[in-house]
């Protein structure tokens, strides 16, 4: 298995990234469902936010890496003889990879003027406290800017993850089995089989 891309198949870095990424989003949504709708006490609440944060932390590092990587790895050709269906797979994976980019840079903003300003603090999947790094003195310069940040990124990251990402990631998984099943090309094992595609 090659670890890079080839021009018919996505090698091992991408695979792993893209489905490590994938886990990751669904751990960050079973977070705040379970904290929404089945944590009683404050325990509860308190280690639910504390993953979702971590987990929300350790996307932001993924998605950099993944954008890294796509910039010196070339993709695979998409499989398609319509030149529409190919600029619209190009459209939908850019949005996603925006998507990707939005989530956790709302999610911090929503929450840096808290963390920043010493009132809250972060445990990094429960073994690492991230406040022992927090800037408290940068406060008094960027805190206005924070505060006005604040609210408007809540908003962009509240309608984002519960409007625009699942039928984003349903389209995308609908084309995929769309191109596996009906109209049964190797779209779908790029990403999913470690065999050679030829």
């Amino acid at each position: 298995m090659n670890i890079r891309n080839t021009h018919t198949t996505y090698g091992t870095v991408t695979k792993w990234l893209h489905w490590l990424t994938a886990f990751l989003f669904i751990i960050s949504y079973l977070t705040i469902y379970f904290r929404e709708w089945f944590a009683i006490s404050d325990k509860e609440n308190w280690y639910a936010i504390q993953l979702h944060f971590s987990v929300g932390l350790t996307l932001a590092v993924l998605v950099v890496l993944r954008i890294f990587w796509r910039l010196i790895d070339k993709p695979p050709r998409v499989n398609s003889k319509s030149q529409k269906v190919a600029n619209a797979s190009r459209i939908l994976h850019g949005t996603l990879y925006l998507i990707m980019i939005i989530m956790p840079l709302s999610g911090y903003l929503s929450k840096a003027d808290y963390f920043i300003c010493g009132k809250g603090q972060i445990s990094l999947y429960f073994f690492y406290d991230l406040h022992r790094h927090n800037p408290v003195a940068l406060c008094d310069i960027v805190n206005a800017t924070l505060s006005a940040l604040s609210q408007p990124a809540d908003i962009i990251h509240q309608i984002t993850g519960a409007w625009l990402i699942i039928p984003l990631l349903a389209l995308h998984i609908a084309a995929a089995l769309y191109h596996h099943f009906v109209v049964k090309d190797d779209t779908l094992l790029k990403m999913t089989t470690f065999k050679p595609i030829k």
